[in-house]
């Protein structure tokens, strides 16, 4: 083969590479469409403007709740299949920091979790999948979705969590959990770096395990 017509496959042959390797999906660690990491997606929803599937909260609201955590430890309240929540992180507990989602594996994005976060209990029946739609119109913030046993609130070392899910960087977007088993209890924590402190909105929903 004249060496011009072999160099011009290589170069085809490298492209074909290029395009496979690509393909559908660029990996678990890649971004989405709204800059989502693992387990997150973005645009999907139903939400009227939320673009993750959750109207969005209005950022000048002043009548959310700025009360401390009420507890037990961390907690500020339970959320449910097909709820929707509004609340602020203002007020909210700063105990779960960067090292925790570290340790569990949570993948949110931010170098410090410094800033105060709200945490809900959601209990999962069997063969259910929960996705947890989320909206921070306000301020970048993360969502993390932990696999929980004890009555404290995850820490760094300690055996408290099992699996954890998390997303942020963009603006909206949802993280999914699955529970195959008997009913299950989860922790949904709403996060952000120091000095920030912002409305956002949840809306869980909750299908059967295919």
């Amino acid at each position: 083969m004249p060496r011009h017509l072999s160099l011009l496959a290589a170069i085809s042959a490298l492209g074909l590479g290029l395009v496979a390797c690509k393909g559908d999906g660029d990996g678990i660690f890649s971004r989405d469409s709204g800059g989502g990491i693992f387990g997150g997606d973005s645009g999907d929803g139903d939400g009227g403007g939320g673009g993750g599937g959750v109207d969005p909260p209005d950022c000048d609201d002043d009548q959310l709740s700025t009360d401390p955590s009420p507890g037990p430890d961390c907690l500020t309240g339970v959320i449910s299949c097909g709820d929707r929540i509004e609340g602020t992180t203002e007020g909210g507990t700063n105990q779960i920091e960067g090292e925790v989602y570290e340790d569990s594996y949570c993948f949110v994005p931010f170098e410090n979790y410094d800033g105060p976060e709200r945490a809900y209990e959601l209990m999962l029946p069997e063969y259910t999948t929960a996705k947890i739609y989320y909206s921070f119109p306000c301020q970048d913030m993360a969502i993390a979705a932990f696999r929980w046993a004890p009555d404290e609130c995850p820490t760094f070392g300690g055996e408290t969590t099992f699996v954890c899910e998390g997303d942020g960087l963009g603006r909206s977007g949802s993280v999914e959990i699955s529970n195959e088993f008997e009913e299950k209890r989860f922790l949904v924590v709403v996060d952000a770096p120091s000095g920030t402190e912002a409305p956002f909105a949840l809306r869980v929903e909750c299908s059967s395990v295919e």
